[in-house]
């Protein structure tokens, strides 16, 4: 007569299939008056290969199933962390390249807007004559000064009137304002001084940064040309001056040297 054990296979194995039908139950058959002698083979923390024999453990059966247990715990614990570790490392620099990407399609939307505002200007000002109209520079050159708390005005004229277009002359004074504002020292002064009489008026915006280079000097009224492109320079703003005051008649100049800063004038006949 013979024995058929059956025993079914714990769930520690790879998982399988949600349709896939379970493996059927092993069956070990035993000769007539034969002992079973039952070990299962357990890989330990430390990597070792551990034999259990089931049938010496039955009588402290419960401390080993236990003892069995927390292994298998601590080392699904370590598991858990290390795939949580290697999940961090990998979104962190998936992250932080997704922020700098954003970051550089906005920066350089930011820099085409200004171009193709500074563009539209540019035309405005080269096919359009604006209408002259009489008014006060004075009053006009001390509100933009205003604008801009390292500046000051010193004002030397000996007439305070002009005939031009106000709105032009702002924005001369406004870009080359904010021109030697860019290029100044933090806490460093720039100076707008007007002189003038009966025949019009010199103005000049002098700055203390670091000067421009006699080979940069001819090419500062250019369009595009800019050395501060990777600050959102267009190129366009002393180019959008010098067509402003040569349409009205004036001259434009700069006089810098390396390391002293630079001063950008300007001339504008009076035509009253």
């Amino acid at each position: 007569m013979s024995a058929d054990v059956a025993f079914e296979l714990p769930a520690v194995f790879p998982p399988r299939a949600a349709d896939a039908a379970p493996p059927p139950p092993a069956v070990v058959t035993l000769p007539p008056g034969a002992v079973a002698r039952l070990e299962l083979l357990l890989r330990d923390p430390d990597g070792f290969l551990r034999a259990l024999d089931l049938a010496a453990a039955a009588p402290g059966a419960d401390a080993a199933i236990a003892s069995l247990t927390r292994a298998l715990d601590a080392r699904l614990a370590y598991i858990s962390e290390l795939a949580a570790n290697v999940s961090h490392e990998f979104k962190t620099p998936i992250a932080a390249a997704r922020r700098r990407f954003l970051d550089n399609i906005l920066a350089d939307a930011a820099r085409l807007s200004a171009l193709v505002t500074r563009l539209l200007e540019l035309s405005r000002v080269e096919s359009r004559v604006e209408s002259r109209v009489p008014f006060d520079y004075r009053a006009l050159a001390t509100a933009v000064v205003a604008r801009y708390p390292a500046a000051s005005l010193a004002w030397r004229a000996t007439v305070d009137h002009a005939r031009a277009a106000p709105e032009q002359v702002e924005t001369v004074l406004t870009n080359l304002l904010d021109n030697a504002t860019r290029f100044s020292p933090e806490g460093a002064g720039v100076t707008v001084a007007v002189e003038g009489d009966a025949h019009g008026f010199h103005t000049t915006v002098a700055d203390r940064g670091a000067g421009i280079s006699a080979a940069n000097r001819a090419q500062v009224w250019d369009r595009f040309f800019t050395t501060a492109r990777a600050e959102g320079g267009t190129g366009l703003g002393l180019a959008i001056v010098r067509a402003i005051v040569e349409g009205h008649g004036g001259e434009v100049g700069v006089e810098s040297r390396e390391g002293e800063g630079s001063a950008f004038w300007f001339t504008l006949p009076r035509r009253l």
